[in-house]
């Protein structure tokens, strides 16, 4: 038994060495540019319609977990599932800062102010706790999974 589980070991090891660097670098620059591109468009959501869409961090998600596979040249495995996740964490908060800022920016006394000021940046830390809801729990947990299945090594059972 105990060998059967070295060789599965072996097989965890040699899977591993096959995703190259060169492949797990693209799938990290393509993960980390659809992680950024894809809260903007959620953020105009936001501006134009008033309301938090929860569902469009499922699609930030789905766009992500692509993302890092064709940037890994359609490779799939766990370090890559962990990169999705990583991406599209790094996506939801970027999302949730944008529609912060954004309500930020137009209220009284903060007209003018950038996006990336950094007052407004340590005002966000400050009051993202109060902003979250179990509702943005439930949307993120969907999102980070449907990023984590798409770069899952297809399994075959052979019997």
């Amino acid at each position: 038994m105990s060998g059967h589980k070295l060789s599965g070991l072996r097989w965890a090891l040699m899977a591993a060495f096959l995703l190259s660097t060169a492949a797990i670098v693209a799938a990290q620059k393509r993960g980390v540019i659809t992680g950024s591109v894809t809260p903007p468009s959620a953020g105009v959501m936001v501006v134009v319609t008033n309301l938090e869409i929860g569902y469009a961090a499922i699609g930030g998600g789905f766009l992500t977990g692509w993302g890092v596979v064709l940037g890994a040249r359609g490779k799939k495995g766990r370090p890559l599932q962990w990169m999705a996740v990583a991406c599209a964490v790094f996506g939801l908060l970027v999302g949730k800062y944008f529609t912060g800022a954004h309500f930020v920016t137009v209220s009284k006394g903060w007209e003018g102010t950038s996006i990336f000021d950094t007052q407004l940046v340590e005002v966000f830390f400050k009051v993202f706790p109060d902003t979250l809801s179990p509702w943005d729990g439930l949307w993120a947990f969907i999102a980070l999974r449907v990023a984590w299945r798409i770069p899952k090594p297809t399994t075959v059972h052979v019997s």
